[in-house]
């Protein structure tokens, strides 16, 4: 009969879950993606050598692609778990520095990881095949942001750039490039970067990024249509074309050695990860009922190579490339997996390179000793790591060896008052003992007030009380009681 015949997809089930069973008693299921993506390609990016400040530079539409792309791909990798792939406002947390090109990458990101069918099912008033720009990226003010761009804002790592400029084996790298240091300053784009030492005019190592990124945002905007609006709009587009190929690759080399020693170990230590490091860990540690699904850091390759230096990452990974800066759209992938039956988790960690499609499996080296290679690590052995393998262990220890005395919560440290956890609100802790103050006044200022009215009273009723004992008497004197107290 129909009622003896398994319905098709029970069925199903059965048997998956049947395999399973014989698989194993338990299975592990994703339950949270962290992501630190470099912004897509923009406009070109003039830096000082030293206070690394910087000029505008805006997302272009290859640099839009490029994230929506990343977005995608994200989507793709992660098609075995559903539950992962619809948003949802208190699963969902994307922040970004306070710069165009990372701000309107977040948001191209998020059109590929989570397009219109995935923003859940509120009734939209916008034409059709228009998608809702639901979702929010964070962010805030630059001299607060010591997590993503913690290197902009730590005054001790600008000093130990000069430091490095002056170094002699810094010299001797700028003297076996000084043919190519000669010729580019003769470009009237760069002579602002040149200088004159003995009647010798070149540009100095440590300017060599200004060169670099000229020509290689050129290269990109300009490849492979000279007549785009995005080509024609730059200051020489015909930069592209000063240098020969074995040049070029000379000047590429040069540039990447000079970001990574900047930014590595060496120079850097592991403080200007730190700061990252430690909120990607307090993620992690979150109970199912606040982990976020999503964690977005939509920044740049300075904040990667951090991570990378924090984490020791070159020495166990060499397939990272020992002088290659992360491209645009590259990501840093932290994976959370737990067990459905023993709720053990595990972390792993990925790095896809620009645009490539293929990642690189990241070894954790000393943050999580006794692991194969490849092998994820215990989510607990991880975050105990960073923990108390990282030179700070905290904002203020941070903020004291940085010297950052202007960031709010470097203040609210110095005046040891606690702060809010940081994730994204603009309320500090010391705003927030200001709001504590006023509301405490005023409560105190009531029942003063309160207390006020309560003694008047109190002294008008022994008042009356005394002139009715008074009458009292005197009304005995002469044999009669009033009716009633005044």
């Amino acid at each position: 009969t129909s009622e003896s015949i398994m319905h098709p997809c029970r069925l199903a089930w059965v048997l998956i879950a049947a395999l399973v069973a014989q698989l194993g008693d338990s299975v592990d299921r994703l339950i949270q993606v962290q992501v630190v993506t470099r912004h897509g390609a923009r406009t070109p990016l003039p830096k000082h050598a030293v206070t690394l400040s910087e000029g505008g530079s805006s997302l272009t539409p290859t640099g839009e692609k490029q994230l929506y792309d990343l977005g995608n791909w994200l989507r793709t990798r992660y098609l075995m778990y559903p539950e992962m792939l619809q948003y949802n406002s208190s699963r969902v947390r994307i922040s970004s520095s306070a710069f165009d090109r990372t701000l309107v990458s977040a948001q191209f990101l998020a059109l590929g990881l989570f397009p219109d069918s995935a923003r859940g099912g509120n009734r939209s008033l916008l034409p059709q095949n228009i998608t809702r720009a639901n979702i929010p990226v964070y962010t805030q003010a630059e001299k607060n942001d010591i997590e993503i761009r913690a290197y902009a804002n730590c005054p001790t790592f600008q000093a130990t750039l000069q430091q490095l400029y002056a170094s002699n084996d810094f010299n001797a790298r700028e003297q076996q490039h000084m043919n190519l240091l000669r010729k580019v300053a003769q470009h009237p784009l760069f002579t602002g970067y040149a200088t004159v030492v003995n009647g010798d005019t070149f540009v100095p190592l440590e300017e060599i990024w200004n060169v670099y990124d000229a020509i290689n945002v050129a290269m990109t905007e300009c490849t492979p249509d000279p007549t785009t609006q995005e080509c024609l709009s730059l200051p020489n587009p015909s930069v592209r074309n000063f240098l020969t190929d074995s040049e070029w690759r000379e000047l590429q080399d040069v540039a990447h050695f000079v970001e990574h020693t900047k930014f590595g170990r060496e120079t850097a230590g592991d403080v200007l990860g730190t700061n990252l490091l430690l909120r990607i860990a307090e993620n992690i540690r979150k109970d199912n009922s606040s982990l976020r699904s999503w964690v977005v850091f939509s920044a740049h390759y300075p904040t990667i190579l951090s991570l990378f230096a924090a984490l020791d990452s070159y020495a166990t990974n060499p397939a990272l490339g020992q002088e290659t800066i992360p491209n645009y759209a590259s990501a840093l992938i932290f994976e959370l997996y737990e067990d459905d039956v023993t709720r053990e988790r595990e972390v792993k960690m990925v790095f896809k390179e620009g645009l490539q499609n293929k990642t690189a499996i990241l070894d954790f080296g000393g943050f999580c000793a006794g692991i194969v290679s490849g092998q994820r690590c215990p989510a607990s052995t991880f975050t105990q790591s960073i923990a108390t393998k990282l030179t700070h262990t905290d904002v203020s220890g941070w903020c004291s060896v940085c010297e950052n005395k202007y960031a709010d919560a470097c203040m609210a440290a110095a005046l040891d008052v606690g702060s809010n956890d940081g994730d994204g609100s603009d309320c500090d802790g010391k705003e927030a003992a200001l709001v504590g103050t006023a509301v405490g006044s005023f409560i105190l200022g009531g029942v003063i007030v309160f207390l006020g009215q309560c003694t008047i009273t109190r002294l008008s009723t022994k008042k009356r009380d005394a002139q009715k004992e008074k009458m009292v008497e005197e009304s005995k004197g002469q044999g009669s009681v009033p009716d009633s107290a005044p």
